[in-house]
């Protein structure tokens, strides 16, 4: 397995979160679909249990928590 600079993982880095930018409108359809699931759960939930109303939740810009750069390995 081989290594590479500190500064080809930082450029590697930066071109990958530039693509997710691309992507933008891919990840808000996806957390605005995700948010109704949830709401529309919650609203089973407190329709079973007599519960109150609760507020929307903000949920955007999707947080990223994590960017995976995969590369091969070379010399095999």
């Amino acid at each position: 397995m081989g290594s590479i600079s500190q500064q080809e993982r930082i450029q590697r880095i930066a071109t990958a979160l530039g693509e997710l930018r691309g992507f933008q409108k891919e990840l808000e359809a996806i957390a605005n679909q995700r948010a109704h699931e949830l709401e529309e759960a919650h609203a089973r939930l407190r329709e079973y249990t007599g519960g109150g109303r609760i507020k929307a939740v903000a949920h955007l810009p999707p947080d990223v928590l994590g960017v995976y750069v995969l590369l091969p390995a070379g010399g095999r």
